[in-house]
């Protein structure tokens, strides 16, 4: 892990899948992306239920065979063409 101290390590600082249910409540409304074939989606995914669980507005969205690179190849392939500027259009301009 890029963390060296393994005490660190095991906290919320490290990752938001280990914050108390009473810090994630005071989370704002959330909208996720996650890319199906990222190495972290399985994370993403559980963040999202544990905010959910914690009484948190949460608009969780899958990208079906997408990688990490997601965001850097917006508007490159027609896929994945917008995702930025929808996301933001959807959850920000109603």
């Amino acid at each position: 892990m890029y963390i060296p101290n393994k005490t660190d390590a095991e906290t919320w600082i490290a990752s938001p899948n280990l914050a108390q249910k009473q810090l994630l409540a005071k989370s704002p409304r959330t909208w996720m992306g996650v890319s199906q074939m990222d190495i972290l989606a399985r994370e993403g995914i559980q963040y999202a239920e544990l905010l959910k669980n914690a009484g948190v507005e949460v608009e969780l969205k899958v990208y079906p065979g997408s990688t990490h690179s997601i965001l850097a190849l917006d508007g490159k392939t027609s896929a994945i063409c917008g995702i930025i500027s929808r996301s933001c259009a959807d959850n920000y301009l109603g």
